[in-house]
């Protein structure tokens, strides 16, 4: 049966309708089959087990709310986030960083529910480019971090099994990110301005955890988050004195924007607490 559904779910992936789907001109599907085939080989151990504990479970009392919290590492993918080709208008010059993540999980019928997840995560800029410079900057990049922030929720599965807990999480919502590859040069000042920027964001995990109590539980988390941030910056037309022409020069108005993707593989540890 669960053959058969990972069958399912790939000729879905497949289907000519979604070949064609990019975000910010990223292709993320590539990295989203990937993770959906470690999701199926990190469950085959759990669906051998169901299969014994379906006559237990329903004598449990199940419970209704999770909350659970963890702390991991978040290792860039693609051809942007990690990119440090100045050339690539996407290029995030990210290398490995943490994330913290919290999800309050609320469980209906048949193992469905809804959960409801915010994310930290934190990736330094490659030391390689810290003293580069982008196109229409001043200043140099700079030894600094992405600093993402997840906002999402969407429906989750989560099935116990004996002592075990295992769920599955497809998220969607917003990312909130500061980096310094969003910082502009005002055309005027000829100061640096640091910007923040935002996006549409997407997730799917999912998690294994073993119960140390009755009320809680400790957890492994493996998943992958994706994020689209940008920004824009409409400047006034600027006027500057031409000693050829003698005259004052005045310019068109100018807007500047930035279009990023983040996009991470994330592993932790945590725990959950059982309501």
């Amino acid at each position: 049966m669960a053959m058969k559904l990972f069958r399912y779910f790939l000729h879905k992936i497949k289907h000519p309708s979604l070949k064609s789907v990019t975000f910010a001109s990223v292709n993320i599907l590539p990295c989203m089959k990937r993770i959906c085939f470690l999701i199926f080989i990190f469950w085959i151990p759990f669906f051998a087990m169901s299969q014994e504990s379906d006559v237990k479970q329903s004598s449990q009392k199940s419970k209704s709310t999770y909350l659970d919290l963890f702390v991991g590492a978040a290792f860039p993918l693609g051809d942007a986030y990690p990119s440090t080709d100045k050339k690539n208008e996407k290029a995030g010059f990210a290398t490995t960083g943490f994330l913290v993540q919290g999800s309050f999980d609320w469980m209906g019928k048949r193992n469905l529910g809804i959960a409801f997840q915010l994310t930290y995560q934190n990736n330094p800029i490659n030391d390689k480019v810290k003293d580069d410079t982008l196109e229409g900057t001043l200043f140099p990049i700079g030894s600094n971090h992405w600093q993402n922030i997840y906002i999402m929720a969407g429906p989750v599965f989560l099935k116990r099994i004996n002592k075990f807990i295992i769920d599955a999480k497809f998220t969607g919502g917003f990312i909130i990110s500061t980096s310094p590859v969003f910082s502009m040069t005002n055309p005027e000042t000829r100061q640096k301005e640091n910007k923040t920027a935002s996006g549409f964001g997407l997730g799917v995990s999912t998690g294994a955890a073993y119960e140390l109590s009755r009320h809680f539980a400790l957890r492994l988390n493996l998943g992958y988050m994706a994020g689209f941030p940008s920004v824009s910056k409409q400047y006034n037309a600027q006027q500057y004195w031409d000693p050829v022409l003698q005259q004052i020069i005045y310019t068109a108005p100018s807007e500047i924007k930035i279009s990023k993707t983040v996009s991470t593989f994330n592993g932790g540890l945590g725990i959950i607490i059982m309501f």
